[in-house]
């Protein structure tokens, strides 16, 4: 995001006006997603995040104790979101899925240390998904940096 486009929305903001539509107060968009309208504050969207987050909480204890179902809440609530960061990050789709299934797989292994004093489970998730990226961004660099190996030279059957 360039400084122009990045202040702009600063002071739609500020005006209380929604930078993801341009013109529409930020009560409308808050309407719009079925958040109350008496949560809008200085132009800020305040919802049910606490209890968003506290439910995602609850599906990474689960998966800790080992609950499938737990997965499949955090996957189902957050696989989109991770996704679309992904496919930004690798540009292509086969590798942006194969990236998502390492980050839930990851998630899932290690939801015992997931600490919420950290950082919210979204956080998590997209802390997780943007390392797996770039590693992966690395990898393809390096097998491309990679000098391709020179034929073994023939040696005389003298010497053998």
């Amino acid at each position: 995001m360039t400084a122009r486009r990045a202040a702009i929305r600063a002071e739609a903001w500020r005006q209380g006006l929604s930078p993801l539509e341009p013109g529409v107060p930020v009560a409308s968009v808050a309407q719009t997603l079925g958040r109350p309208r008496r949560n809008v504050k200085a132009g800020v969207v305040f919802g049910d995040i606490a209890s968003a987050t506290s439910d995602a909480t609850e599906l990474i204890g689960r998966m800790a104790r080992g609950d499938r179902s737990g997965l499949e809440g955090l996957y189902e609530r957050y696989a989109q979101l991770v996704f679309n960061l992904v496919v930004r990050i690798v540009g292509n789709r086969p590798d942006a899925e194969e990236v998502l299934q390492e980050v839930f797989l990851q998630a899932w292994r290690g939801a015992s240390h997931y600490d919420p004093s950290r950082g919210t489970p979204e956080a998590w998730l997209i802390m997780m998904a943007r390392s797996r990226s770039i590693d992966l961004l690395r990898a393809a660099r390096r097998e491309l940096a990679r000098p391709e190996a020179e034929p073994m030279p023939e040696v005389p059957d003298q010497m053998l």
